[in-house]
């Protein structure tokens, strides 16, 4: 495997590597160094200057790595042999504390997380300047395709939940009638559901689609159940346009309302109180006796056109009335003046003929729906 190690003095550069994990890393100071960060750091690069492909991976440490006297804490990713798998594990060796150097250094496990490497050109550093690296690379070689498998098999598994592919399940289904299998699981995750028969369906959507629901009883709590009387207590008012009892829909016990409007209970009206008419019931309008008199007003004469006869004109003692006109000299003669006066008037009682017979409808428009009451 020495032909897969390499070392260097703040930095590694190679140009030999597949698209796989680093299979082991070592990352030692060389040097005291007052860091600002609890984190270790690890960038790949395709090249020593920064690119817009630069890969950070974020290992969190309890604190910085130390040294003293020429010794170093050491950050290292590492293979291990777990049973049959081959598995990675990130860790920190403490060699030092508070400054002191221990006689028995301690471990420190870290969440392992892949370093990949790109496709042939690689740089690698870390956050830290004085360090000593060393490396085990996924270099382009046969021997190493086939290590990089069972590798990648073991960290692509490491938390995996066991499915069927996994394991042999021994007496865990129960068979029934018709064939068909009965299995009883403590949870499943599905993206999607169908029954053989088309009775329910849940899509890869999240639309369910099923005949009834039915809940258990209960109130209603945070994460409870709903129950009929939490929706409809008895009492309430159910409309639809189709008819069906809600009975069949919710349970309870509904009766008909029919041929009524709905109108808001308060002072004029109690709830549950029934009343009116849908006909314009028969009535009539009368008119009382009256008698008065008018204002006393409008004294006035009249004119008429007339001629003095020619016999009497020397006179003026005889007159002729004419109904176009005077034809002669005329003149205008005033009749006798009447003063002012009034009228009096009078009315009799009378009754105006009936309205309404009691079978015409007086609806404002309107839209019939199916209206049911529980009353149990």
């Amino acid at each position: 495997m020495n032909d897969y190690k390499l070392t260097g003095n703040g930095s590694i550069t190679l140009s030999d590597s597949i698209k796989a994990p680093l299979l082991d890393l070592s990352v030692k100071l060389t040097a005291t160094e007052v860091m600002s960060t609890d984190d270790l750091i690890v960038y790949v690069d395709t090249s020593s200057t920064a690119t817009q492909n630069r890969k950070s991976y974020i290992f969190t440490l309890s604190s910085p790595l130390a040294y003293v006297s020429g010794v170093s804490d050491e950050f290292v990713l590492t293979p291990i042999i777990n049973g049959t798998r081959i598995e990675l594990v990130a860790k920190v060796i403490r060699r030092i504390s508070e400054g002191i150097l221990l006689d028995v250094p301690y471990v420190e496990y870290l969440d392992y997380q892949p370093i990949i490497m790109f496709e042939g050109a690689n740089y690698i550093t870390t956050n830290y300047t004085n360090t000593l690296l060393a490396i085990t690379y996924p270099k382009n070689t046969d021997q190493m395709k086939y290590f990089v498998n069972t590798v990648l098999q073991g960290i692509n598994n490491k938390n995996k939940v066991l499915s069927l592919d996994d394991i042999y399940f021994k007496d865990c289904f129960t068979q029934i009638e018709d064939d068909l299998i009965n299995a009883l699981f403590n949870k499943i995750t599905i993206k999607c559901m169908n029954s053989t028969t088309g009775a329910f369906s849940i899509d890869c959507q999240g639309n369910m689609v099923v005949k009834t629901l039915t809940t258990e009883a209960g109130p209603i709590t945070p994460g409870g159940n709903i129950d009929i009387d939490d929706i409809y207590p008895v009492g309430s008012i159910y409309m639809n346009v189709n008819n069906t009892n809600p009975s069949s829909l919710f349970g309870g016990t509904w009766v008909a309302l029919q041929d009524r409007f709905l109108i808001g209970a308060g002072n004029e009206y109690t709830a549950g109180t029934v009343g009116g008419s849908k006909y314009l019931q028969s009535h009539s309008h009368s008119i009382p006796a009256l008698s008065g008199w008018t204002g006393a007003a409008g004294g006035h004469t009249h004119q008429i056109g007339a001629d003095k006869d020619a016999y009497y004109k020397s006179t003026g003692s005889c007159y002729s009335v004419h109904n176009t006109g005077p034809s002669g000299a005329g003149y205008l003669i005033n009749t006798t003046g009447v003063g002012d006066h009034s009228h009096s008037l009078t009315t009799n009682a009378s009754t105006t003929g009936s309205a309404g017979n009691g079978n015409a409808e007086n609806m404002p428009p309107y839209l019939p729906v199916y209206i049911w009451k529980r009353t149990a």
